[in-house]
């Protein structure tokens, strides 16, 4: 009796880490599919300019908890997806009044806030050119 109990609590933990491990990031079931996706990502984002002052940066529960990021440009609400698949983590750091700039054509970001200018590149782990 008491070893059953254990073989399942043994069960439930390996399941546990297993998922925890899939919805992390750190095991991809379809690396392929996620490779393109992420390679189409970058093209998406290399074409998108941004220019602004950020009025929100969330994870929309509306649509499938996509990071996204409103901002201010020339008096006029915009909305960006492009950092939901990037990787370096660029989102998180983003903060309500901080002025972002992105030229098109680029993958470099320049992120102003309190005066001091700091450039970061997005990376979407993709290896194709």
């Amino acid at each position: 009796m008491m070893k059953r109990k254990l073989e399942i609590l043994i069960g439930v933990l390996i399941f546990l880490v297993f998922v925890t491990l899939i919805f992390t990031g750190k095991i991809d079931l379809h690396s392929g599919d996620w490779q393109k996706i992420r390679c189409e990502a970058k093209e998406t984002a290399i074409e998108e300019e941004i220019s602004g002052i950020i009025i929100k940066s969330f994870r929309d529960k509306e649509n499938h908890i996509i990071k996204t990021v409103e901002f201010e440009s020339r008096g006029k609400l915009k909305k960006s997806l492009i950092f939901d698949l990037e990787v370096s983590g660029i989102h998180s750091e983003l903060a309500v009044g901080d002025s972002i700039f992105k030229p098109k054509g680029q993958l470099n970001l320049f992120l102003i806030r309190d005066g001091i200018s700091r450039e970061l590149m997005l990376d979407f782990d993709c290896d194709q050119p």
